[in-house]
């Protein structure tokens, strides 16, 4: 695979240029878009993290190094940090992931849980992470 990277002459047919990319499952992608809200939560807390194969995230936190496989331990392991976002720290990721306003509670100081529930605009209970998630899922309006 890097012999073509390295050398994309090799791969050229008729003036076109074709490259050359890994695979990736769909259980793979599914398990990025599970992980987009700590991946979110991480950037904007300025934690360095990278990619495990097949699929796990590695989080470099105070020096230590965590490896964490699914969502919900990675949820814990925020609880137990103490990193996880105000309620008006999540609505600067909406806002910036969207460009909407969003309004997540009366006190903007107040520590929130991913995991607490809340109540969308049709009277429906929510969870404050499928919230987003339903929010940065959408493609966005130009």
């Amino acid at each position: 695979m890097n012999i073509l990277r390295l050398k994309p002459e090799l791969l050229k047919i008729q003036d076109a240029a074709i490259q050359a990319f890994n695979d990736v499952s769909e259980h793979t992608i599914a398990w990025l878009h599970e992980m987009k809200l700590i991946t979110t939560i991480l950037r904007d807390k300025s934690i360095k993290y990278s990619w495990g194969y097949p699929v796990f995230i590695v989080i470099y936190y105070k020096d230590q190094v965590y490896r964490k496989e699914d969502r919900d331990s990675a949820l814990n392991w925020m609880r137990e940090m103490d990193i996880l976002l105000k309620k008006k720290e999540w609505q600067a990721v909406i806002q910036k992931k969207k460009g909407i306003e969003a309004t997540l509670g009366s006190d903007p100081d107040s520590e929130t849980d991913p995991e607490d529930e809340c109540e969308s605009s049709d009277g429906k209970d929510m969870k404050e992470g499928e919230l987003i998630e339903q929010e940065t899922s959408k493609p966005l309006k130009q």
